[in-house]
């Protein structure tokens, strides 16, 4: 193909051409000879010029018009499939500029090193297929993942995440999750950055995790309706967790103590089973969480996230600021300065209710990591302003039945934790008293009853059952020894309700009568 006269020719020539009709010129018999030949090599040169910038413009506009967006896509959606079936690759888009089409089957980052597609991949097993086509100037167009499992699905809803787990440990790594519903079908997919969740619990080899929904991997919420619990359909975080130090043991401590507070207490994290894949390796079971943040306070109760002040431990703050909580620190110091205290201004500050079976729950459930952590508590000018108590992190509870949990939450010895001294400082009122083991005989003798909390158990173990036998098989454990642990709980339910009755009796002094009243019999 013929080229147009380089642009760095065109200067020399055309000094050449006035430096020869300049020397034809010298002498008027070859004055009309150099200026005729002066005419015709300007149009030569006229005419190589246009050609150049026309070949320059149409080769720009060559290179603009590609536009790299050829998407592979798959012949099948992703999920579950029989063993050998068969899963084709095809390229969307403008393909005028050919390449390379590779796949990875691991979770690897596909390269143009990788496996090149010239046929449909047989699945033999379980994969995660990854597949972008490189061209022939090195440029990479949009990837294409799929998580192709093979024979029957978990039992539960199944939750796959892509990631390159090297760096995990350190830091917020990219990530892709997919979701398939319980019937195996592609329910939602979006991109995440995710990291290590938890404290103690990173020590399992299993560990919990945490997917952020924001911009730089994808979309600032994900937008799916994870929990038919709930209304809502629009999460900035959620958290896969391991069961935290619970997971050798039953999987379901934290989980079990959210369902039998869901009817009590106002705002309990949800919960849903789920079996993970990381890339396409089985991760086992999981619980799916709601992240106990100012988001969720905020989406519940219709509030602006930066009206929240959301607190831990003992004065920490999370969300907002602590100095609302300060403020009724120096309530509290007023208060205790009198006998019996004043509580007057204390109760415009708290939801007295809340705290109350807040605490009841977490005596009944014996939780031993409390109260010196894992105890959160918030307000919002936009509600009412009263602080209330957050159950969370709840895998160290229904241990032993006969767990002094009320009688350490009465003693002395933690009465420096601000929410323990001022439940304290309450219970020192007379008509506060009587409203708190009233409501301590409702809750024994309704949703912390024997018979309410052994149906939570049985729920919440036939929930797992079905896949339990795969999870123990992928972390060394045995269904025989996870029965032989939720049977524990199935006993606590059955003697804790007693072994309560006989704290509250020996706290407060209780007459026969006075526990007849309460219902605490």
């Amino acid at each position: 193909m013929q080229r147009a006269m380089p642009r760095r020719l065109l200067i020399p020539l055309v000094m050449w051409m006035i430096t020869t009709t300049s020397a034809l010129g010298s002498s008027m018999s070859n004055k009309k000879i150099g200026i005729s030949l002066l005419l015709v090599l300007v149009a030569i040169a006229m005419l190589g010029w246009r050609l150049m910038e026309r070949q320059s413009s149409n080769e720009g506009k060559s290179h603009q018009d590609v536009s790299y967006n050829a998407e592979p896509r798959f012949s099948l959606q992703p999920g579950w499939y029989p063993e050998g079936t068969k899963l084709a690759i095809a390229l969307s888009g403008d393909e005028r500029m050919k390449g390379k089409l590779v796949y990875t089957l691991d979770g690897a980052e596909p390269t143009a090193a990788a496996t090149a597609y010239d046929k449909p991949i047989v699945l033999d097993r379980t994969v995660l297929v990854r597949a972008k086509l490189f061209y022939e100037d090195g440029t990479a167009g949009p990837e294409t993942a799929g998580f192709f499992g093979i024979g029957a699905k978990p039992a539960l809803p199944v939750a796959v995440v892509l990631a390159n787990l090297d760096r995990l440990s350190e830091e917020t790594i990219p990530a892709r999750f997919q979701w398939f519903d319980p019937e195996g079908a592609l329910a939602y997919e979006s991109g995440a950055g995710m990291e290590l969740f938890g404290g103690e619990s990173r020590l399992q080899p299993q560990q919990s995790l945490e997917l952020k929904a924001k911009k730089k991997y994808g979309g600032k919420s994900f937008a799916y309706r994870f929990f038919d619990q709930r209304e809502r359909k629009a999460y900035n975080s959620i958290i896969l967790r391991n069961g935290g130090q619970d997971f050798p043991l039953t999987h379901m401590r934290d989980s079990l103590s959210s369902l039998i507070a869901e009817p009590i207490l106002e705002d309990v994290q949800a919960y849903r089973p789920v079996a993970v894949y990381l890339n396409n390796r089985y991760w086992g079971i999981y619980d799916l969480r709601e992240k106990l943040d100012e988001q969720l306070l905020a989406d519940r109760h219709g509030l602006e996230t930066k009206s929240i002040d959301l607190l831990e431990s003992d004065g920490e703050a999370k969300a907002g600021g602590d100095k609302a909580f300060k403020l009724l620190l120096e309530e509290l110091r007023d208060a205790r300065s009198s006998s019996p205290p004043d509580i007057r201004k204390l109760e415009s500050m708290i939801d007295t209710d809340n705290l109350f079976d807040y605490m009841i729950v977490e005596a009944y459930i014996g939780n031993t990591d409390w109260p010196d952590h894992n105890i959160r508590y918030w307000r919002s000018d936009q509600h009412d302003g009263k602080w209330r108590w957050l159950l969370y992190d709840a895998d160290l509870g229904f241990g032993k039945a006969d767990e002094p949990t009320l009688n350490r939450l009465l003693s002395p010895a933690l009465a420096s934790h601000p929410s323990v001294e001022l439940f304290q400082t309450l219970l020192q009122d007379a008509g506060m008293r009587e409203r708190f083991l009233k409501r301590f005989g409702t809750l024994l003798n309704g949703p912390l009853s024997t018979e309410t909390v052994t149906a939570a158990i049985d729920r919440a173990r036939a929930a797992l059952e079905p896949e339990m036998e795969r999870h123990q098989e992928r972390w060394g454990g045995t269904v025989s020894g996870w029965h032989a642990e939720t049977d524990k709980l199935v006993s606590f339910a059955a003697k804790r309700p007693a072994e309560l009755t006989k704290q509250v009796r020996q706290q407060f002094r209780l007459s026969d009568a006075e526990m007849n009243a309460y219902g605490l019999k």
